[in-house]
């Protein structure tokens, strides 16, 4: 059931509502008895029924009651009332950092890296005892009226030394301050991922905005998420270039992605911005108009201090004060004074005053005069050892503070140096130079140790990125260099561990590589092999398509001379035989042949009185045929042959126009610098071998021979990135053969590289 205002919870008197989250919402109430304003929140009542959701208020009960820093919320009381979950926390009156930016809309340096200070301060308190907040925001950070900031909200804390309650695979937190590291719910979250949602904070409040963007400025969960995995946020200054180069260098180095490139700890981001020396609760920060009314309107109905108390307190610490007088006794020095004046002791009596305590009778008049002068040479002697006491004393300052300021100056220097890139440099002006002189004054300062780290830290990542290029002699010019920066302080020799798995990853990435070549160069050869082999078999095939022509044509030759002789009247030998017997003559073929051919003699010589053409042809077929077995013999007159229309060509025409064109097709896809042009102008003379006759042996060999070399032009074409070229041959080569799996490989080549 939900709660009221007015209404009475265990010994807490319910005022105002003042604020809500995701698990409960907090009420400012006053405590009966004690007449305290305090805060109390209350657990959702559909969320007490949760086992999990209890156990992580219980948590953050215990959490922050277990944190006594004067920047965390406290934590004064826990019950359970009527299934209510209650957590009584101190009343911070001054409203959220969240309220800040929103009337203030951007902070000043100087107010941001006080809060920053506390902030930091509290985080690392925190974490030095295991406790980590993971949802830093400046909803959880609350005000008070002196402008300091208060850490609350431990609800989704994780206990370093316990079970982690995160299921694995999700996360918790606001997205516009979530690390990296939370949103791709890495295990094992550290304190830097607080030092990620700090910085995100601390950017929002020099530039008016986060860093990755903001759900209420339009963007989504996952474009946000998105920019904190994979986008460096945009540089502070030139969102407001008010802000130092010093700040913006430490909170852009607290904004990695990777945690190992932030600082160990909060602390030290606190020295990078040389904040060690803010102290919690310092007034002087500009409050917000909208908040102060609010937060004055609240004292107004707290406990005042009666005067009469007041008075008395002051006058109580006026009358603490004592003065010290010092005497340079015998025993005194120049340091000992010094460390009187440092250390009060008690008032030293003069001599006068030591005579009259023991003798309790008045003195003389000459004991008296002595006293007085023994008490003015004391005066003077003390007055004396004082000035030199101060003289030395302020010697010893100035010197110190002359180094104090020298190292600052060189640090500041090396800041900017180190920022502008100038990390080594021979004139002596680079942050490297500068770090160096920093430690010959101050051999242990931890500023300059941790910027050589980080100049370490870059070299090896430039190595390790030379590595990944497989550039190896650049990332051992790297290892070197960072190696050489480990041998500057004894503190540095963790970067020679890592100089040295370096080095055993780079050897490991050679010996792979030279593995990898090998394995290239064997899969060249066997390329290399296989397209002779294919070549060779296209040659083979070629020259059997040749022969094939060849031989076809040689017999269209042949069917054509044997029609042509048989459109010819065949001659007559005259049977004389020269010499063996009748029987002998007859079987012989002489007079076999001259048996058939009798009667076509007979009718040639008929004819010869009256046709001097037919005499003419018969002379001629005589003078052609050779003689066998010396038999004279005459030929009927040749007829004319029929006329073979003009647009008609014959079989042996057609073939011999068909082999024309493959020779000439053939010649141009052979050649060494084949062109684009050249395989269109075979695809022309394939057209018109088409048009002859599409199922001719030539045109299907042709067909092939321009696959083949839109194969090969289109694989040179797309080594050497001609897109559009190879894209036209492939859609040249599919034209002639849909099916052709050369072509479909080259296809997907070429959307592979295009991709």
């Amino acid at each position: 059931m939900p709660v009221q205002i007015g209404e009475t919870v265990r010994d807490y008197v319910l005022e105002e509502k003042i604020g809500a989250g995701g698990v409960g919402e907090v009420w400012r109430a006053r405590h009966l008895a004690l007449d305290k304003i305090v805060a109390v929140k209350f657990m959702f009542a559909h969320l007490a029924q949760d086992p999990d959701f209890q156990d992580r208020f219980l948590r953050e009960a215990v959490t922050m009651a277990n944190l006594d820093h004067p920047n965390i919320v406290s934590v004064s009381d826990y019950f359970s009332s009527e299934g209510q979950h209650c957590l009584v926390m101190s009343h911070v009156d001054c409203g959220s950092l969240r309220d800040w930016i929103r009337e203030k809309s951007r902070f000043s340096e100087a107010e941001t890296l006080q809060i920053a200070g506390q902030m930091l301060s509290a985080l690392d308190f925190a974490h030095r005892r295991g406790v980590i907040h993971r949802d830093v925001k400046p909803s959880n950070i609350l005000m008070d009226l002196n402008g300091n900031a208060h850490l609350t909200d431990f609800g989704i804390v994780l206990l370093t030394s316990e079970q982690r309650l995160t299921t694995t695979g999700t996360f918790m937190g606001t997205v516009e301050y979530m690390s990296p590291e939370q949103i791709q719910a890495v295990k094992g979250v550290t304190g830097r991922s607080d030092q990620y949602s700090c910085a995100c904070v601390l950017y929002e409040m020099l530039t008016g905005q986060p860093p990755c963007g903001s759900r209420d400025g339009g963007d989504t969960e996952f474009t946000i998420m998105k920019r904190h995995t994979d986008e460096i946020p945009p540089i502070i200054r030139e969102l407001n270039p008010d802000v130092s180069e010093a700040t913006q260098a430490a909170i852009m180095q607290a904004l990695a992605k990777d945690p190992a490139n932030r600082f160990p700890s909060c602390g030290d981001m606190i020295r990078a911005l040389e904040l060690s020396q803010v102290q919690p609760h310092v007034s002087g920060s500009t409050v917000p108009p909208g908040v102060i009314d609010r937060a004055v309107s609240d004292q107004t109905s707290a406990i005042v201090v009666p005067k009469a108390l007041s008075d008395k307190a002051i006058s109580n610490r006026k009358s603490d004060i004592h003065v010290p007088k010092l005497t340079p006794d015998s025993g005194d020095t120049m340091v000992s004074v010094q460390n009187k004046a440092v250390y009060p002791t008690t008032e030293k009596l003069s001599p006068a005053d030591v005579v009259q305590a023991q003798t309790q009778t008045p003195l003389a008049p000459t004991q008296v005069v002595q006293a007085e002068a023994t008490k003015a040479v004391g005066k003077k002697s003390y007055a004396l050892w004082l000035v030199l006491a101060i003289v030395a004393g302020s010697a010893l300052s100035f010197l110190s503070l002359k180094d104090t300021f020298t190292v600052r100056s060189l640090l500041g220097k090396a800041e900017k140096a180190y920022a502008m890139g100038e990390y080594e440099a021979p004139q002596g002006s680079s942050a490297l130079d500068y770090y160096k002189k920093v430690l010959q004054l101050e051999p242990d300062n931890k500023k300059a140790i941790n910027g050589i780290r980080r100049m370490a830290d870059y070299y090896l990542n430039l190595s390790k990125k030379a590595v990944g290029e497989r550039q190896y002699a650049k990332s051992e010019r790297y290892a070197d260099d960072a190696a050489r920066l480990a041998q500057l302080h004894p503190q540095l020799n963790g970067i020679t561990d890592r100089v040295a798995a370096e080095q055993k990853i780079r050897v490991a990435e050679m010996a792979l590589e030279e593995v990898e070549s090998e394995k290239l160069k064997i899969k060249a050869m066997e390329q290399e092999q296989l397209d002779q082999l294919e070549q060779e078999k296209e040659r083979l095939a070629s020259e059997k398509e040749r022969l094939s022509t060849e031989r076809i044509i040689m017999q269209n030759e042949k069917r054509l001379l044997t029609q042509s002789r048989l459109n010819t009247q065949q001659p007559v030998p005259q049977a004389r035989t020269v010499s063996g017997s009748k029987d002998a003559a007859a079987r012989s073929p002489a007079a076999k042949e001259a048996k058939l051919i009798k009667p076509i003699t007979m009718s040639v010589v008929k004819k010869k009185a009256t046709t001097a053409s037919a005499s003419k042809g018969l002379n001629t077929a005589k003078t052609k045929i050779p003689q066998r077995n010396q038999t004279v013999a005459t030929a009927k007159p040749e007829p004319k042959p029929e006329p073979v229309p003009a647009s008609v060509k014959t079989e042996a025409e057609i073939n011999a126009e068909l082999k024309q064109h493959y020779n000439t097709g053939r010649a141009m896809l052979k050649k060494r610098d084949m062109t684009l042009a050249d395989i269109r102008e075979a695809q022309g003379l394939l057209k018109q071998m088409q048009g002859l006759s599409a199922e001719h042996k030539l045109v299907k060999s042709l067909s092939t021979l321009i696959v083949r070399a839109c194969y090969l032009l289109g694989r040179n074409t797309l080594k050497q990135k001609q897109y559009e070229t190879t894209q036209e041959l492939i859609k040249l080569g599919l034209g002639l053969d849909a099916d052709d799996k050369r072509m479909k490989k080259l296809q997907k080549l070429l959307d592979r590289q295009r991709q």
